[in-house]
């Protein structure tokens, strides 16, 4: 990975800190966070040679409207949280939500493919 994309990367990242969760949606290789100022993020799971986290932010308009190509995720355990922290580069990234705690994104292969994984998907059991 380019020192280039690496700087977009944590600019990225560093844009989304303070901002608070309307919504979420996730797919196969992408996961799109709307913020309630009208902003969103886009994490992508890319560079199928060595799985890689791209992080983008983007006006909230211009978020895809991602539909579940394998399995379904409920979102809504993150909404009206913000991001106190985000960090990472490289296969993973983990956001530090305020309320519901830190949420990793994971990037790797499956049959040559990139994917993106999640820890935790759902909120703690309490």
């Amino acid at each position: 990975m380019t020192q280039g994309v690496q700087a977009q990367r944590s600019e990225a990242l560093k844009a989304i800190i303070g901002k608070k969760v309307e919504n979420a949606s996730s797919a196969l290789t992408s996961f799109a966070v709307k913020f309630d100022d009208g902003t969103g993020v886009i994490f992508d799971a890319v560079e199928p040679t060595s799985p890689t986290v791209a992080a983008k932010t983007v006006g909230a308009s211009e978020l895809p409207n991602l539909e579940e190509a394998v399995c379904s995720v409920d979102w809504g355990w993150i909404c009206g949280s913000t991001v106190q922290d985000a960090q990472g580069l490289g296969p993973a990234v983990r956001l530090i939500l305020s309320n519901a705690g830190p949420l990793s994104i994971g990037s790797a292969l499956w049959e040559g493919k990139p994917f993106l994984s999640f820890q935790p998907f759902r909120p703690a059991k309490k």
